[in-house]
């Protein structure tokens, strides 16, 4: 599909260096049938192209403050819902043109090519919206550009409750409810917020099918928290993952309860989408 408009994009060039990005609606579609028969469909939602600026380095003027190039905007939408989580790792952007030939997926300045750190999930888990980025910026004439390849994401729709022992808040214990084991490696105040405690939490068992954790206090109410940090290091073949919880009462032992998703699959939904501008 094709947005309506004008079928010109030779001002392109001109128009970016002049200093003005283009963000519009755009519709492109690709549709795919996703690994659990699903019916999943990729459209571009959105479109950003930068040009040249003025001057270099830390002194250049730069439309919306970012480097040369293009970014457009993917969203998947699965009606049955299931969606959990975007898998950059197993993603691949197999191409990024514009209509003259020119390869868009190239580095410039720290804008690195491919699909971007910027994603999210709808809270319904119908729709995932994700970001492909290319440093090249459309030729002259170009009317329309052309992004292909493949968005994995994990889905899943149903999910089991684990509760650990009692655990004294301390470092060095031991949590262990289902399949993964946490050791607590800090206990304290937070950097940020009003809440009277933190707890880190460290891995080293996978932890992709965790859909939640929950702290109970000694009656078994849960305990209001937030997470307010994530880290994954990767070395070598192991994988250690820390997360940092707020905790809105202090406490010296808690229950801990970790929800696990007991179908977890990864749907790899391929994707080839044309984008046009009209001026």
């Amino acid at each position: 599909m094709k947005v309506t408009g004008s079928q010109r994009l030779s001002g392109l060039r001109g128009w970016v260096i002049g200093g003005c990005v283009v963000l519009v609606s755009v519709a492109g579609v690709s549709q795919a049938w996703a690994a659990d028969e699903s019916n999943a469909k990729v459209e571009a939602c959105g479109l950003r192209v930068v040009g040249k600026g003025y001057g270099s380095d830390n002194d250049a003027l730069r439309a919306f403050n970012w480097y040369d190039g293009v970014s457009v905007a993917l969203l998947v939408t699965a009606p049955d819902g299931g969606l959990i989580e975007f898998d950059r790792d197993a993603s691949e952007v197999k191409a990024l043109t514009d209509d003259k030939g020119t390869n868009l997926l190239v580095q410039s300045g720290y804008s690195f090519p491919g699909f971007t750190g910027s994603n999210e999930v709808s809270p319904d888990g119908k729709a995932l919206l994700v970001e492909v980025n290319g440093g090249g910026v459309p030729a002259k004439g170009a009317t329309s550009i052309k992004a292909k390849g493949t968005i994995a994401i994990s889905g899943g729709s149903k999910q089991q409750a684990f509760k650990s022992e009692k655990v004294a808040v301390k470092e060095d214990a031991t949590i262990k409810a289902g399949e993964v084991s946490f050791k607590i490696t800090g206990v304290g105040e937070p950097d940020w917020g009003d809440m009277p405690q933190r707890i880190d939490i460290e891995t080293t068992d996978k932890t992709d099918a965790i859909a939640g954790i929950k702290f109970l206090d000694a009656a078994g109410a849960e305990i209001e928290s937030s997470r307010s940090s994530s880290m994954t290091m990767q070395m070598g073949d192991t994988r250690q993952v820390t997360y940092s919880y707020n905790l809105s009462k202090k406490v010296e032992e808690v229950t801990v309860e970790i929800t696990y998703w007991t179908d977890l699959r990864k749907l790899v939904v391929p994707f080839d989408v044309t984008v046009q501008v009209g001026l």
